[in-house]
């Protein structure tokens, strides 16, 4: 067991290293370039993008595809209405109800109210991840032609919460910046040599 997690920090060291040299690179150019090269446009396009770290280059696509910006655009919408239709007609009368057991301090009335409130409340989580971490993040990479398109990954065959937890909300570039960032000060701080 010890030797898989070893030969598993081994292949993470080399990749580390390779996304440092690729990233050395880029910033050697930045650096060189610095004031001149960080523009308004630059900061509007970091506001607008799907992404949490900031880079001079992201990856891109050649051209919009209509179909899909009407596809992600009609899943969003549906799925607010859905939100919306299901938080009307399912949980706003619960909550009205509820109100007259709260009033006479019935707390096992109320407790029963709360309860019915689980199952709408499920549909309203999954149908807000849907609507944001696939449609509305894909629509706005489609629209600013963005290529990475890695929102999340299957966190719905998590077998462990810590593993749901790495996989239902997955930014690539700000787990990459951060391990990097991480590894490299800890490397060069503790004077440590990698496995």
């Amino acid at each position: 067991m010890f030797k898989k997690k070893k030969s598993d920090l081994i292949k993470t060291d080399s990749k580390i290293k390779n996304i440092q040299s690729e990233l050395y690179k880029d910033i050697e150019e930045v650096i060189d370039n610095y004031p001149k090269n960080v523009l308004f446009r630059d900061l509007l396009a970091f506001l607008v993008l799907p992404v949490l770290c900031f880079q001079y280059k992201y990856p891109r696509t050649k051209r919009i595809r209509k179909f899909f910006v009407f596809k992600y655009l009609s899943e969003f919408l549906i799925c607010i209405l859905a939100i919306f239709f299901i938080s009307w007609q399912y949980m706003l009368p619960i909550v009205t109800n509820s109100m007259k057991f709260m009033d006479k301090d019935d707390y096992f009335n109320l407790i029963e109210r709360i309860l019915k409130l689980a199952i709408p409340n499920v549909y309203v989580w999954i149908l807000m991840f849907f609507a944001f971490f696939h449609s509305w993040l894909n629509l706005l990479a489609e629209l600013n032609r963005f290529a990475d398109r890695t929102f999340y990954k299957d966190w719905w065959n998590s077998l462990y919460l810590d593993e749901y937890w790495r996989t239902w909300n997955l930014v690539n570039l700000l787990v990459t910046f951060l391990i990097i960032l991480a590894y490299s000060l800890l490397v060069d701080k503790t004077h440590l040599q990698s496995p």
